[in-house]
């Protein structure tokens, strides 16, 4: 359903947070809150753990069809324009800037992918973040955010997400340092003779 998030890829750290936050009365949901409150208590919170990695194990619905609207090309520009950029002038800070690029996420800081997320979705936690009816994020960032957003702002930031596929955006090749210095180190094992750094192969002389 639209107005329901897309769970599948997400992020551990960040459903656990959620899941935990449902249950202890820091996040309220008329749905979600019940049914995380019949999650039995378990060692170190174990079922909560086994529940955030079996949706992060998922595959995500990036730009699933039937899904994504067709936001005006206006509403993308605006999206695009804030989510990469942000608004200096109305201290709106680039979405991208925490939540990636590509709508990607921040596993290790628990900051949620955006992208292929429906834009109902979206808008509707934008606006529980401003008028406060939400406000879990870390350091409470997002209920700071929010509040400048115009309703307009939110619904092309919402679009624009909606659209984004990281392996789109991000390309086919190494999406981290990490894998940078292994891709190179492979073209490095594989570089054939005669190329820089091997011994030049003779010359051969015409008869």
């Amino acid at each position: 359903m639209p107005t329901y998030p897309n769970l599948a890829g997400q992020g551990y750290g960040y459903i656990l947070k959620q899941l935990q936050d449902f249950r202890d009365g820091k996040r309220v949901s008329s749905i979600m809150s019940a049914m995380a409150m019949t999650i039995p208590a378990s060692a170190g919170n174990q079922d909560l753990k086994d529940i955030a990695a079996y949706f992060h194990q998922m595959k995500p619905m990036w730009s699933a069809p039937g899904l994504a609207g067709t936001p005006t090309d206006a509403q993308r520009q605006l999206g695009k324009s804030l989510y990469i950029l942000g608004d200096h002038t109305d201290r709106i800070p680039a979405c991208a800037a925490c939540h990636g690029l590509a709508g990607e996420g921040n596993g290790p800081m628990a900051v949620p992918s955006l992208a292929g997320q429906n834009t109902a979705y979206i808008v509707a936690q934008l606006q529980q973040f401003a008028s406060g009816k939400r406000n879990n994020s870390t350091g409470h960032v997002m209920h700071t955010i929010a509040r400048r957003l115009t309703a307009k702002q939110m619904s092309a930031i919402a679009a624009y997400v909606e659209h984004l596929d990281p392996e789109t955006t991000l390309g086919v090749g190494p999406k981290d340092f990490k894998q940078y210095i292994r891709a190179m180190q492979t073209m490095h094992d594989k570089k054939p003779a005669g190329t820089k750094g091997s011994s030049p192969a003779p010359a051969s002389s015409s008869q």
